[in-house]
C-alpha cells in the first residue's frame, strides 16, 4: 500500500481526499517516488490537460 511505502498513517490519505488538506511539493515528490512516477513528468502531464 502506498501509505505503507510512504511511512504515512491512513488519516493522511483520508485528510487529502476530504480535501483537508493540500499535498506540499516535497510530498508529492515523496509519492511519485513510491509509485515510481517522475514528478516532472506528473506535472507535464497535468499541464497538458489544463
Amino acid at each position: 500500500m502506498i501509505l505503507a511505502r510512504l511511512g504515512k498513517p491512513e488519516a493522511f490519505l483520508l485528510d487529502y481526499e476530504s480535501g483537508k488538506c493540500r499535498l506540499d511539493l516535497p510530498e508529492l515528490v515523496d509519492i511519485g517516488d513510491a509509485l515510481g512516477i517522475d514528478v516532472v513528468e506528473l506535472v507535464n502531464v497535468y499541464q497538458q490537460r489544463v
